[in-house]
């Protein structure tokens, strides 16, 4: 549910400007903290008593206390407060989240478009997200491609990597598994800091062309070099 919640929340909340940059920050706190997770294990795997997976799991209560209280003390969304019909509230929002006073012309303007937005949405039904055929421009042809996009990224198996990419390793005898896995997982937070940039400034679709692009080729690299472990 966080995870859904929390690029819906940029998009209603960033500025047009940094929309792409403040979305693809999810992603980066995501992979670090899988980074900084592969680290603590190395630490803790030549214990022999049960701190070897206490300290693992006791050190993410750290992190879901911060968690917990920056959600608390996070403001509702604009969009929220205008699905409500609460617009002086999300006046209030929008000058939170922007810096200008709520009666500026900025505040305002940014307001009108969100009402005018929210409107035009709610003016079809959900069923609409899959009508028009796969032509160009229909809304079914929209919602595949987001559909397929979040799939093939799941399906290359990174996450596999991510969470058993230790004992992996470990049952093919590959060397230093941990290393390998605290490897992968820094390669992968290194492009995510990259897309900072690259998403304003190269756009998404050719990020998307070419990093599918990259990933299909260095995965028959590693298929070609370790024909023994698949």
């Amino acid at each position: 549910m966080l995870s859904g919640a929390v690029v819906t929340y940029f998009n209603e909340t960033a500025p047009k400007e940094l929309r792409g940059a403040m979305a693809s920050s999810y992603q980066v706190g995501l992979v670090c903290g899988i980074c900084v997770s592969t680290c603590v294990n190395l630490a803790a795997k030549d214990m022999t008593d049960s701190g070897a997976y206490r300290i693992s799991i006791g050190i993410q209560f750290l992190w879901v206390l911060i968690l917990a209280i920056g959600i608390y003390i996070s403001p509702e969304t604009p969009r929220w407060y205008v699905s409500q019909g609460r617009h002086d509230e999300a006046a209030d929002a929008l000058s939170s989240f922007l810096g200008p006073d709520p009666t500026s012309s900025r505040v305002q303007m940014d307001l009108s478009e969100l009402i005018d937005s929210y409107n035009k949405e709610h003016s079809g039904a959900w069923g609409d997200c899959f009508t028009g055929g796969l032509g160009r421009g229909s809304n079914l042809r929209r919602t595949m491609l987001g559909l397929m996009i979040q799939l093939g990224q799941q399906i290359t198996g990174i996450n596999f990597m991510f969470y058993y990419g230790t004992t992996f390793f470990l049952q093919t005898e590959m060397p230093h598994p941990f290393i390998l896995v605290i490897g992968i997982t820094i390669v992968n937070a290194g492009f995510c800091l990259v897309s900072f940039w690259t998403i304003e400034n190269v756009g998404r679709r050719p990020l998307l062309i070419w990093g599918a692009a990259s990933m299909a080729f260095f995965q028959l690299i590693v298929v070609s070099l370790f024909p023994n472990i698949i």
